[in-house]
């Protein structure tokens, strides 16, 4: 297709008939136009053969680095699109496997119903078909319904919907297999009868449906599964109804949470909000700021009033610290597939914000998988001392001072995005304090290197708020510390104050006045700078200033009443 410098007769072992000068850089080729070719291209493979010539056989600087540019010219019938499946770093595939830019509409919202319907789905043009996948509860897929293909149900016309049904459906080219995005709904068949009727249910919280799709639950230690959930915010009257359109549908990954709470009765869950494809995507619920990472709290066994959690995270937020947020719900569960009855009511649950980095969450820098090196190194880090789950990276110091028990466990990043230099930087980080406050204490505080590390601030009112709730599980449970960049190690946020706030717990310490004078200045970390009279000092002097602001009595009733309304 093309030549340079070549003999007449070209052969084997035939030489260069001219050299060239030493190339002056990296881009002096010598160029040759191979469009005339284009027309001997075929599908599938192609191969160009280069054939290299030297001036002659005792030559030792022959050199040849071939160099193919492609130019690809719009506007004649090249289509443009999102590929139905990414392929990166192999070859782009053929027009027939980009995605339609059409997308089917269902004719009713997805939501519960009553009675049967008939459902319509249109969203196809001129020459295009809609396929779709419809399935009952309980079936081979139970929530993990797949999406539809060219062979899938062809829809011709209404289909009637009379119990609790699953449906996916897209819009495809026959000609060429093109397929658009698939789109979900699931209609959820309210009980009528006079047993366990839910028609008619309503309230003046929130409502959540959490529906398996015949699934069979949710068991301790089990991953996420997949479920779909429809939210009911309140409307006209401040009411919540469940026989209405939910103002949130979408797809999410499921699974229970917690310690001990996830072998009660009613267990504590994980929910992540998810997009069709099962990608995150980020919901408001409940008036909640915009996140896909939301735990439902289970009140049960200890906190009776349902307020506990939530009374603390709004002292925190007075004395300002971030703190979760959160919204109380009436909560269905569906695991069996049937009719949602009222057999499947798990009564109120607290949607509550998870602890994450985040703009709307605890405002840090969130650490990538790339940072790690230089400032990007140091932060942000969100840790834990508590029990850690299968999926958490965790260690205990050589000098176990965060506990003796549990362990220092990495909550951001998570374990599967985490870098060993992260890893490595954070250890490191958290000897080196450990180091710092043994021999400042052994030195009798004459130096207070520990200083370095620790936001001193931070941890006194972290501290202060555990003791102020006696909260018996804190400092070795759920005891939050987190890491900005080019900052210091903070205490919090705060987590979990169920046994706090003379709460009934089994143990009936908070009866005995011989357990009231407890471990909390004595506990992990905290024992070394309690010994540290300039934190002591520090820590009367914020009680008194607390006093009169955030802790004041008149502010600790304002945030009752106002968790009362």
């Amino acid at each position: 297709v093309g030549a340079g410098g070549e003999t007449a007769h070209l052969a084997y072992n035939s030489g260069a008939s001219t050299q060239h000068s030493p190339l002056e850089d990296e881009n002096d080729y010598e160029e040759s136009d191979a469009g005339s070719a284009i027309g001997q291209l075929v599908n599938g493979t192609n191969v160009l053969a280069i054939h290299g010539l030297n001036a002659g056989a005792t030559s030792s600087d022959f050199h040849i680095e071939p160099q193919l540019i492609i130019t690809t010219r719009t506007g004649g019938g090249g289509q443009t699109g999102y590929f139905a499946t990414a392929t990166p770093g192999a070859p782009n595939g053929r027009p027939e496997t980009l995605r339609l830019p059409q997308t089917v509409t269902f004719s009713r919202s997805p939501g519960p119903f009553t009675g049967s319907f008939q459902l319509s789905i249109t969203g196809a043009a001129a020459g295009q078909q809609i396929r779709y996948v419809m399935a009952s509860p309980g079936g081979p897929f139970n929530a993990d319904v797949p999406a539809p293909t060219l062979t899938s149900t062809l829809y011709t016309g209404p289909v009637t919907v009379n119990s609790s049904r699953l449906i996916r459906a897209a819009v495809f080219n026959p000609s060429n297999g093109q397929g658009g995005e698939p789109s979900t709904a699931q209609y959820l068949l309210l009980e009528t009868g006079s047993g366990n009727n839910t028609s008619s249910f309503t309230s003046p919280l929130p409502i959540a449906v959490i529906d398996q799709h015949g699934g069979g639950g949710y068991g301790p230690g089990e991953p996420y599964k997949t479920s779909f959930l429809h939210f009911f915010n309140r409307g006209p009257g401040d009411i919540a109804r469940l026989n209405a359109i939910p103002d949130v549908f979408t797809r999410i990954s499921h699974k229970v949470r917690g310690s001990s709470s996830a072998h009660f009765p009613k267990r504590a869950y994980g929910m992540k909000t998810r997009n069709d494809q099962g990608e995150n995507k980020k919901f408001e619920l409940g008036g909640l700021a915009k996140a896909n990472n939301w735990v439902w709290y289970n009140p049960w066994k200890y906190d009776d009033a349902y307020v506990r959690n939530a009374f603390m995270f709004q002292l925190s937020r007075d004395m300002g610290h971030w703190a979760s947020r959160n919204q109380p719900a009436e909560m269905f569960l569906n695991v069996n597939g049937g009719k949602l009855d009222s057999n499947d009511y798990w009564g109120i649950y607290v949607l509550t914000e998870k602890i994450e980095s985040g703009k709307d969450r605890l405002d840090i820098e969130s650490i990538g998988s790339s940072d790690i090196a230089g400032d990007n190194l140091t932060g942000g880090y969100i840790l834990k001392i508590d029990r850690a789950d299968e999926d958490e990276t965790a260690w205990q110091t050589p000098t176990a001072q965060a506990g003796s028990e549990d362990r220092i466990v990495v909550v951001e990043p998570e374990q599967e995005d985490e870098k060993p230099e992260q890893i490595a930087y954070i250890k490191n980080y958290i000897a080196g304090f450990e180091t710092a406050v043994l021999a400042d204490r052994a030195g009798n505080w004459a130096t207070r290197n520990y200083q370095k590390y620790i936001d001193v601030p931070s941890w006194i009112d972290v501290h202060m708020l555990n003791s102020f709730a006696l909260n018996p599980d804190s400092f070795r449970l759920s005891s939050y510390f987190h890491k900005d960049r080019n900052q210091k190690l903070k205490a919090g946020p705060i987590w979990d104050f169920d046994r706090g706030l003379n709460a009934d717990v089994d143990s009936g310490a908070q009866y005995d006045p011989r357990q009231w004078n407890g471990t909390h200045f004595d506990m992990s970390w905290w024992k070394q700078v309690w010994r540290d009279p300039e934190f002591i000092q520090g820590w009367v002097d914020r009680w008194w200033e607390l006093r009169g602001g955030a802790l004041s009595d008149a502010n600790l009733n304002q945030i009752i009443t106002t968790m009362g309304d």
